[in-house]
């Protein structure tokens, strides 16, 4: 990700999080007036961080299994540039809810960047998609549902046997 930011230096952008990469990129984006390293962020606090976001961007190379941040930047009508792999791929729409870019790929995450930047209708259109996925499958309601729908069923099927 940092390699993509360093041919877009026209957009900024803040990075949050810790770990134990966390000295290697404040050393590495010291020399970066576009970036702002954050740190660790408070769980708490990610819902004003989002509030003020353009996208955010999961560059992650592992297969993740689901993507909290992913239902985090929908639920704030944020849309999402992601890595094309494991479920990521699957919870991102690409052109729909956000983009995907190839693995290990600073050009392809900079272009979707830039794309995204220059295009601001489609920024909030996306946004507004990532919202409407949200409502209809990762809701406390929805949920709640589908887990009642798996129950009946297979109470059903029980009842048959």
């Amino acid at each position: 990700m940092l390699n993509a930011w360093r041919s877009i230096p026209e957009i900024p952008l803040r990075l949050a999080g810790g770990g134990p990469l966390e000295e290697w990129v404040r050393e590495t984006t010291k020399d970066m007036p576009n970036v702002e390293y954050l740190g660790f962020f408070p769980h708490k606090k990610i819902a004003e961080l989002l509030n003020e976001t353009y996208a955010v961007i999961l560059p992650s190379i592992w297969y993740e299994t689901f993507g909290l941040v992913v239902l985090e930047a929908y639920s704030a009508r944020v849309p999402v540039i992601a890595t094309n792999v494991g479920a990521l791929a699957a919870i991102v729409n690409h052109g729909q809810t956000g983009l995907l870019f190839g693995r290990k790929n600073p050009r392809d995450l900079a272009e979707k960047i830039l794309w995204l930047w220059n295009h601001p209708k489609e920024r909030d259109r996306m946004g507004r998609s990532g919202r409407k996925e949200f409502e209809k499958k990762y809701t406390a309601e929805r949920n709640y549902q589908i887990l009642m729908e798996i129950y009946n069923r297979t109470i059903e099927r029980h009842k048959m046997q």
